[in-house]
């Protein structure tokens, strides 16, 4: 969901920069050791005038902790390129072993209002949310109120009995296997800048027969999951996950700043509205919809680094959440799915890192936990062209020496493999006419209208004017090999859809007369 853009006329930096040449001695937190066998994984901005920092602080490293201090004017650089202009920008937050050495911001909260960036600046961080949601599962575990091997109908009894083997601990790995209901939503032609509700989810998940997977058979990373989970949380504790969070984590951590949205419109003070580019500017661009679990907490960098402190030292929870938080899960097969409770478990240079990025409209994010060096590094930005990843890893360079021979990195989480495309297959004018027609789902409660443009098969209302390639028998997929559609016959009459694309595996769709609904 990220763009490119630039713009030109330098914006000015806010920038708090802490720096130590001698650290004192901290102990390693006693949580990490149990859980971790590791693995990887733009902005805004305006170069500032140095803090004033002696030589030694900028080249100290904490003897075995492989640490440096750089001089911040290192930091602002990366972000020159992103900062001219009246531009949309990003934040930074930087925490060592429990001390805050960097935080700074650069270019607009709102391209409309000028008003600039602050380190208090609140920002959408979309997926890295699912990290809280996970620790509130964690959290009513460790009460007793639920177990992470229930299966999620003992909470959500309205889900369709294709949920009925899924449980809590398979959602919190995604190993569920179940279909994504952004996915499904799309079917049916909602956008994303327009509303969704949490009820409307849990309503068209309740209506699937199929699945994408067996429970635990595969890693695909769902927003279904976590959607599911948060539901799951709010019914077990009675009250709204927003709720939840702010009594049980966000206060006891002074995350003052920190909240989960659950109805728009919001009000949210010194919010950094989202962005995406539109020519050679920028214009607004946000979206109602109100899933949770998946997405949908509010935060700054520095609270992400407070945030951060409690994963070294476990002062919410304590050491048997935090473990169980970062602990990969395990497929049926015993292979590691490399994911724990909402981090990416990856390696970098050379060293363990817990990572999440987050991509939503008008928002990008990326956090990084490096629990050896107790390094954590927070990019938020408000543009959807910005690469926060990159830049995240950028400042991890600056304050990680390297180590010699180490690999540079791992794929990141924002990496997909690319999909498999067949070999184009020749059809006659007569089989793709045979073809046209109105597709129904009764799961998707959706409809697909599949067309010829000229002699080419188009598939429309579900998809935006796709075009289909024929690969042979019936089968055709999309020129990037994502989506596939094949077609049934009975008695030589074709009467049938089988659909797939990300997040949505061999969706059923019957063929009807055009315009009937389901």
């Amino acid at each position: 969901m990220s763009d490119r853009c630039k713009r030109g006329a330098e914006l000015s930096a806010t920038e708090i920069v802490t720096s130590r040449a001698h650290w004192r001695a901290t102990a390693f937190a006693t949580a990490l050791g149990a859980a971790l066998t590791v693995l990887s994984g733009g902005a805004a901005a305006s170069a500032a005038p140095p803090t004033a920092a002696s030589a030694a602080d900028r080249t100290s490293i904490r003897p075995g902790f492989e640490f440096r201090t750089p001089d911040p004017a290192e930091i602002s650089r990366l972000f020159v390129r992103l900062s001219h202009g009246g531009q949309p920008g990003c934040a930074v937050g930087v925490r060592h072993a429990g001390e805050l050495l960097h935080t700074s911001a650069y270019g607009l909260a709102d391209v409309t209002t000028n008003i600039p960036l602050s380190t208090d600046s609140v920002f959408n961080v979309a997926s890295v949310s699912k990290q809280f949601t996970a620790f509130a599962v964690l959290l009513l575990a460790q009460r007793g109120s639920l177990a992470l091997d229930d299966r999620v109908t003992k909470y959500l009894p309205e889900l369709a009995p294709s949920a009925g083997e899924v449980t809590l601990r398979d959602l919190l790995h995604h190993v569920g296997g179940l279909r994504d209901y952004m996915a499904l939503l799309e079917l049916q032609g909602r956008r994303y800048t327009e509303g969704s509700t949490q009820a409307e989810a849990i309503a068209l998940l309740a209506r699937q027969k199929g699945v994408n997977a067996s429970p635990g058979t595969a890693f695909e990373y769902s927003n279904t999951g976590y959607t599911l989970l948060a539901e799951v949380v709010q019914r077990v504790a009675g009250m709204p996950l927003a709720s939840f969070m702010a009594s049980n984590v966000f206060g006891p951590l002074g995350m003052r700043r920190t909240s989960i949205v659950d109805r728009y419109p919001a009000k949210i003070d010194k919010l950094a509205r989202g962005h995406a580019p539109s020519g050679r500017s920028y214009r607004i661009e946000e979206s109602g919809w109100e899933q949770l679990g998946d997405g949908q907490v509010y935060t700054t960098v520095e609270d992400l680094t407070r945030w951060s402190q409690n994963l070294r030292t476990g002062e919410v929870g304590g050491p048997d959440v935090i473990a169980a938080l970062l602990e990969p899960g395990v497929l049926s097969s015993g292979e590691s799915t490399r994911y724990a409770a909402g981090f990416y478990v990856r390696e970098y240079r050379g060293r363990r890192v817990f990572r999440h990025s987050g991509e939503w409209i008008g928002y990008v994010a990326q956090m990084l936990w490096f629990p050896e060096s107790q390094l954590a590094i927070s990019v938020l930005c408000n543009r959807t062209d910005a690469k926060p990843w990159t830049l995240a890893e950028t400042i991890a360079d600056l304050y990680l020496p390297p180590i010699p021979g180490a690999p540079r990195a791992e794929p990141s989480d924002t990496a997909s493999p690319a999909p498999k495309r067949g070999v184009p297959a020749k059809v006659t004018l007569a089989e793709l006419q045979a073809l046209e027609g109105s597709y129904l789902s009764d799961e998707a409660n959706a409809r697909c209208h599949v067309r010829l443009e000229g002699k080419q098969l188009v598939l429309d209302v579900c998809a935006d004017a796709l075009p289909l390639l024929p690969l042979g028998a019936n089968r055709f997929a999309s020129a990037a090999g994502q989506t596939s559609a094949t077609f049934l016959a009975e008695d030589g009459v074709v009467s049938r859809l089988i659909y797939s694309a990300p997040g949505l595996r061999e969706l059923r769709f019957e063929r009807r007369a055009d315009g009937a609904r389901p």
